[in-house]
C-alpha cells in the first residue's frame, strides 16, 4: 500500500503562523519606511522655504535704490530706507512683471501668526504682503552703522546701512534652522534715477 505524501495539520499551522509573522515584520518595516520618508520630506521642505526666504530677501535689499531726497532744498538729503527691529521699508527694482528697473517701495514686516509671527514682503505701498515664512518665534532686523555699531533702527540717515542682520528663530522641536542672515546693499546709484550735482545725490526720475 502507497503511502501518501502532504502537510499535517500541524505542520500547516506552523507554516501559516509563520507566514503572518513575516507579513507583519515586512508591514512594520514598510510602515517605518514611509515614517522616515516623510520625516525627511518635511525637513526637507522646510530647509528649502528658508533657503528660498533668504535668496529672496538677500537679492532685493542688495538691490535697495540709495535713492535720497529732503524735503526743504538747504536740508541735508536723506536715504529713503526707514529700518525698525520688526519692519524694514525700502526701494528696489522692481520684478520684471511689475515694471522692470524702475524703484518701487517695498516692506519687509514681521507680522502676528497666531502667538507666533511671520515675515511678509510687500511690493508698493498699502499692500498687503506675500509670506516669506510661517511660525517664527522672533525676527530681529539689526543695521550696521558705518563706525561699526549695530543699531535696532535706521531713520532719517544720509546713507544705507553698512549691513542689514535678519535674525529668526523657531519654537523648540521646529525642525527649520535660520542661519544668521546679512545682507549689504551694493546699489551706490539708482538705475531710474538721474544724478543732482547740487547735492551730489541721485534723484529718482
Amino acid at each position: 500500500m502507497k503511502t501518501q505524501s502532504g502537510f499535517t495539520l500541524l505542520e500547516l499551522l506552523v507554516s501559516m503562523t509563520l507566514l503572518g509573522l513575516l507579513f507583519v515584520l515586512l508591514f512594520g518595516g514598510l510602515r517605518f519606511g514611509m515614517r522616515a520618508w516623510e520625516r525627511g520630506t518635511t525637513t526637507t521642505d522646510a530647509v528649502d522655504s528658508v533657503r528660498v526666504a533668504q535668496d529672496l530677501l538677500r537679492r532685493e535689499i542688495e538691490r535697495a535704490c540709495p535713492r535720497r531726497g529732503a524735503a526743504n532744498p538747504q536740508d541735508t538729503p536723506r536715504v529713503e530706507f526707514t529700518g525698525a527691529a520688526s519692519q524694514l521699508r525700502f526701494l528696489a527694482p522692481a520684478p520684471g512683471a511689475a515694471g522692470g528697473q524702475r524703484c518701487m517701495p517695498m516692506t519687509l514686516a514681521a507680522q502676528p501668526d497666531g502667538k507666533l509671527q511671520r515675515l511678509t514682503l510687500a511690493l508698493g505701498v498699502n499692500r498687503e504682503g506675500a509670506d516669506l515664512l510661517h511660525g517664527a518665534q522672533s525676527v530681529e532686523l539689526s543695521y550696521l552703522a558705518a563706525g561699526g555699531v549695530w543699531q535696532s533702527g535706521w531713520r532719517g540717515q544720509a546713507d544705507l546701512p553698512a549691513l542689514v542682520r535678519l535674525r529668526v528663530t523657531f519654537a523648540k522641536g521646529d525642525a527649520r534652522q535660520w542661519p544668521e542672515l546679512f545682507i549689504a546693499p551694493r546699489i551706490s546709484a539708482e538705475a531710474d534715477c538721474t544724478y543732482d550735482p547740487a547735492t551730489k545725490s541721485c534723484r529718482g526720475g
